[in-house]
């Protein structure tokens, strides 16, 4: 397809975008609004209506999006915690499955300004406050051993990034567990919210593990025809990496099994554009050849 072809086919889709009634600010469906249109073709199954976010969890922390916390009886306590608490309870949950964060490392992803008695009020100061601010919940607390915090929860005690790292981790995926990841990442990327270079490293890496994860998840929900999933996790990649060539390929294929070919074109015809601005050159693939995927 030219540059003059898709310039046309952008102006086309546009024009029929404009002439029919579209909700939100900007004109465009969420992916939550696309879920719920039929798909025509004869073999896709029913795959159900999900809201945009799955109702939250009581007694509960997310992280993807940005730092939530929720009680046990429904009340949102997210400004309970400072800034600072929120980095400190992040930092040290990363580092948990490994054994913690040493005190000195601690320190220095956090005060890196900041030595010796200084880090240490500091430190000791913001634990007690995120401790007092953890109270509310159940089954959550920092506890100090051999030499490194970490995080202890039981089972009455909700965490989307944990159950986003034993879902990825399991061998295999139950429908139930598809849509719930599909549920968390739907929330944005981890602290996305937050702009903080102390967390810029994990984020990264969560980011990272987020991109090796979802692969095998997205051909295996292709597989079993749940397109709406696919365009899920699918915009999950692209937070990451605008211009993956898997996620382009996945989501028009999955938008042109729904019998969504002008929304499949609409999104390969922006890509291409960026594609071109960016890398000073032709993205390699036509339309077509991505259909035929």
């Amino acid at each position: 397809m030219t540059g003059t072809a898709v310039a046309a086919a952008v102006l086309l889709l546009l024009a029929r975008k404009s002439r029919k009634k579209v909700s939100g600010h900007d004109g465009k469906r969420s992916v939550a609004e696309e879920e719920t249109t039929p798909a025509v073709e004869d073999d896709v199954p029913d795959i159900g209506i999900r809201s945009e976010k799955a109702s939250q969890i009581h007694n509960s922390i997310y992280l993807f999006g940005g730092f939530t916390a929720i009680t046990a009886d429904g009340r949102n306590i997210t400004s309970n915690f400072s800034p600072m608490q929120q980095k400190l309870f992040c930092v040290v949950l990363y580092h948990t499955p490994s054994g913690g964060i040493a005190t000195g490392r601690l320190g220095t992803i956090l005060w890196p300004d900041r030595q010796g008695e200084s880090v240490k009020n500091l430190r000791n100061a913001t634990l007690n406050h995120l401790r007092k601010a953890l109270s509310d919940l159940k089954g959550v607390n920092v506890v100090y051993k051999n030499g490194s915090y970490r995080i202890d929860t039981d089972g009455d005690f909700y965490c989307d990034y944990l159950r986003f790292m034993e879902i990825t981790a399991a061998e295999t995926m139950s429908d139930k567990d598809i849509e719930e990841l599909a549920d968390i990442l739907s929330g944005g990327g981890f602290m996305e919210s937050m702009e903080d270079i102390s967390l810029d490293p994990i984020k990264e890496n969560v980011g990272q593990s987020v991109m090796r994860a979802l692969p095998p998840v997205v051909k295996t929900v292709y597989d079993r025809k749940r397109y709406a999933d696919v365009i899920a996790f699918c915009e999950a990649l692209y937070r990451i990496d605008p211009f993956n060539d898997f996620a382009l390929k996945y989501y028009v294929s999955a938008l042109c099994r729904m019998k969504r070919t002008d929304e499949a074109l609409l999104r390969y015809s922006t890509f291409i554009v960026e594609y071109r601005k960016v890398y000073e050159e032709d993205y390699p693939y036509r339309f077509e050849d991505l259909q035929k995927s």
